[in-house]
């Protein structure tokens, strides 16, 4: 258990910082389709144990959400931390004049024919913008920033390679919070020279990191063994010298 005088830790992101195991629906759905047996725990019910926690993470958030979540953070004390878990570059999310969600998280067939959301009539056009953004983040891995003019609008390309040098800037502004900057894509976080936290990462050791690997229940995010990794991946990086507790479930 942490002690009083635990020091603070915020985390900024997308659904990878959300305690998904904790949502009675979700663990209904898992218990029904996969081995599952004892919930397990997520990496942010891990550090709790060593800080007092502040999470801000949305599930299918956006990376410019999850920079404007690091608006909520108080000001600086001695100690803080900081770890923010970017999202794929492509999402973007949009409001109609009612003040519904129209973007919200990837655009797949599957969100486009949920009835859970709200979606634009003019979603295919949304869609579209969104594969575009894509197709520019493919091919920032593969040219440079003459060849990327000679495919997109001058506007267009900076635009993005604004956004995407502000992302690799991120420490530099919040470098009292010696934070670390993580994503789970592998174009962003390659490009942008962040931690790369997705479930093929050598973090994870070769051992089954996501749900569906470890459980058979159709889900690419964490499960057990992938959120104890990550949890002692986090612990290193945040130079605690306290030793992991052992993986746990409930």
């Amino acid at each position: 258990m942490k002690e009083l005088s635990s020091p603070r830790l915020f985390i900024a992101g997308d659904s990878w910082g959300v305690n998904f195991f904790a949502e009675p629906e979700w663990i209904k759905n898992l218990k029904g389709e996969s081995k599952w047996k004892d919930r397990p725990y997520h990496v942010v019910e891990y550090l709790t144990q060593h800080y007092e926690v502040h999470n801000f993470c949305r599930g299918a958030a956006g990376n410019t959400e999850i920079v404007f979540q690091l608006g909520r953070l108080p000001d600086f004390k001695a100690g803080d931390r900081l770890i923010i878990i970017l999202s794929a570059f492509p999402r973007f999310r949009l409001w109609d004049c009612e003040g519904k969600v129209i973007k919200f998280g990837d655009f797949s067939s599957a969100f486009l024919d949920s009835s859970d959301h709200p979606w634009h009539p003019s979603s295919t056009v949304l869609e579209a913008l969104e594969g575009r953004r894509r197709l520019f983040a493919d091919a920032l891995m593969h040219g440079s920033l003459e060849k990327l003019l000679s495919t997109f609008s001058q506007d267009f390309v900076y635009d993005h390679w604004s956004e995407l040098a502000f992302f690799g800037k991120l420490k530099n502004f919040f470098s009292n919070y010696r934070p670390i900057i993580c994503c789970w894509e592998r174009h962003l976080a390659g490009f942008c020279n962040l931690d790369y936290i997705g479930s093929d990462s050598e973090i994870y050791q070769g051992q089954p990191a996501t749900i569906e690997q470890e459980y058979g229940y159709n889900d690419h995010h964490l499960g057990g063994i992938g959120n104890y990794l990550l949890y002692k991946y986090f612990l290193n990086r945040l130079d605690n010298l306290a030793s992991p507790t052992d993986q746990r479930t409930h």
